[in-house]
């Protein structure tokens, strides 16, 4: 009887541990999986800020042209904008919030010298002027503000 005993214990042993490797697979695949989908979800994100910079160039240079803009032009560029506010919504549900803090100068973190200019009245390090603005979703830099930056000569 208790080599019946010995083997069944031995068999529960084996199933215990055969079913701690499942698990620690189980887990690791799980958090595979995720970090998967997270990055896909960050790369749809991207593409819709690229699709919101693209709507804020059509804006920029009707401005530009205010006076040549016909009635028909004004009833699309409603639209646009109406397709502009639906993705500000889906990227503000999503967490995702623009780059503010030009205050404290360049912070590499979460800005790119896109171009640098002298202005000897201002000290190096000053943003002077954003030309791509940055995104962050929770604590992560989506996409980093591109920014002209002062750097004056030695």
């Amino acid at each position: 009887m208790s080599d019946a005993l010995f083997a069944l214990g031995e068999a529960v042993e084996q199933d215990v541990r055969r079913l701690m490797r499942d698990l620690a697979e189980a887990r690791l695949s799980l958090d595979e999986n995720r970090r998967a989908g997270e990055d896909h979800v960050e790369s749809l994100l991207l593409r819709i800020l690229d699709a919101q910079d693209a709507f804020e160039r059509v804006f920029e240079a009707t401005r530009a042209k205010d006076g040549e803009v016909t009635p028909q032009m004004k009833i699309w560029l409603g639209n646009f904008r109406t397709v502009k506010r639906l993705l500000e919504v889906l990227l503000k549900e999503e967490g995702v919030v623009a780059v503010e803090n030009f205050a404290g100068g360049f912070d590499p973190a979460c800005h790119k010298v896109a171009e640098t200019v002298a202005d000897p009245s201002l000290p190096d390090g000053t943003i002077v002027r954003e030309l791509r603005r940055g995104y962050v979703r929770g604590q992560k830099i989506l996409r980093k503000s591109e920014v002209v930056l002062v750097k004056n000569a030695d």
